[in-house]
């Protein structure tokens, strides 16, 4: 359960400004303001409630990446107002195909089926992404249709959905360069910390 310091700072940062955040915001905006406030607490100390309910343990890598992904892309874009930047939402998508790249990588380790020699690997990754962007795109269209939101900028019809999963991709291509980088330099960066820590972690247990 324990986090890194960069990782608390993180953590820190993000919920000491969404009280704030909530305090100064709430005249205005009444109880999105809290739901905003709550919603990042919740979503980024998630590993360790799931942790100290469930007795499950994540793997180091596993909560840096998770607590970096969601202070970006969900408290630096909601509460701070980061979505309302020009192309900042393109940039998170981009990260996205990065990131949900690793949830390829639990799968196959989890089953015993990474295999560092097999193509089978990057495809498998590759489909797990895409997946991921698709569900996304289904979750935005249901809130703007729900809640008339305007999460999909429904005014630009097919072209906002399609450039997210155009980043996604892209995102997707990163992690694969990424890879064969510290495949060919014998390097242990992220993702092969990653690898090796998911077959630790969420591996069959011999």
């Amino acid at each position: 359960m324990k986090s890194s310091f960069i990782e608390r700072i993180l953590i820190l940062c993000a919920v000491v400004y969404s009280i704030f955040y909530a305090v100064t915001n709430f005249e205005t905006e009444g109880f999105l303001a809290i739901l905003k406030c709550m919603g990042t607490i919740l979503i980024l100390l998630a590993p360790h409630i799931i942790e100290a309910s469930f007795k499950k343990e994540f793997s180091p890598m596993t909560k840096k990446i998770y607590v970096f992904f969601v202070f970006l892309a969900y408290f630096i874009g909601t509460v701070v107002g980061g979505y309302k930047m020009p192309y900042f939402d393109k940039v998170t998508h981009l990260l996205s195909g990065y990131v949900t790249a690793f949830v390829g990588i639990y799968v196959l380790a989890k089953y015993d089926k990474f295999d560092k020699k097999s193509s089978f690997n990057l495809i498998f990754i590759l489909f797990t992404v895409l997946a991921i962007a698709a569900f996304w795109e289904i979750f935005e269209y249901t809130g703007d249709c729900l809640f008339h939101s305007n999460m999909q900028r429904l005014e630009t019809g097919v072209n906002d959905t399609m450039r997210d999963m155009i980043m996604a991709f892209l995102g997707y291509l990163l992690f694969v360069c990424a890879y064969f980088f510290e495949k060919s330099s014998h390097t242990k960066f992220v993702i092969t910390k990653f690898i090796e820590e998911a077959k630790k972690y969420y591996g069959p247990k011999n």
